[in-house]
């Protein structure tokens, strides 16, 4: 959760609901589909300082990444 005092010292988060439907809350199953999705930021004048982005995704897998950043990730299919 983010204060009143941690948003004035810069703390925010943004949440989205990128389901097919926009229904992430809802009780039923979307059909399992593949693709990709990717982040871009852009600011009007170059950051001070360096910002941190954390991302939070619910999906059946696994997504490791290692220390020199190396991806791997590791779906779950109910066929298996």
């Amino acid at each position: 959760m983010i204060t009143l005092d941690m948003f004035t010292k810069g703390f925010y988060r943004l949440g989205f609901d990128l389901t097919p439907d926009r229904g992430a809350d809802e009780e039923h199953i979307n059909l399992p589909r593949r693709g990709n999705m990717s982040i871009e930021t852009r600011f009007k004048k170059p950051l001070p300082k360096p910002v941190t982005c954390s991302l939070c995704a619910e999906f059946p897998g696994q997504v490791e990444i290692d220390k020199p950043r190396n991806v791997t990730v590791n779906e779950y299919h109910s066929d298996q």
